[in-house]
């Protein structure tokens, strides 16, 4: 998959995703696509925080509350997933902590 195929891969999976009875919290890195990307999720069980500008991520992690999985999104290529409790406890703390600190800015 190529960079230009990022979006529309992403709204496709949003969309799937949004037929399940999920809500959701992201945090997303700010920049014109997750502007747009803000504005077609209005309305849905998404909530979106805002991390700052100069944050950049090279994967995403997706934190449930049984395993961590990092995809590898630049090029998409395959994903790390993590299920040792202690490990997964640990980045479910960090998402909470990240999600109240910029929930709030």
């Amino acid at each position: 998959m190529c960079s230009s195929d990022l979006p529309k891969f992403f709204y496709s999976f949003a969309k799937k995703r949004a037929d399940y009875n999920i809500q959701l919290r992201t945090m997303l890195q700010d920049g014109p696509l997750t502007r747009e990307y803000i504005q077609w999720a209005e309305g849905s069980r998404e909530q979106i925080v805002l991390l700052p500008k100069d944050t950049s991520f090279m994967a995403n992690i997706i934190v449930t509350s049984h395993r961590v999985v990092m995809p590898h999104i630049k090029p998409l290529t395959g994903a790390v997933v993590i299920e040792n409790s202690q490990a997964v406890d640990t980045h479910q703390k960090l998402f909470e902590m990240l999600w109240g600190q910029y929930a709030q800015s």
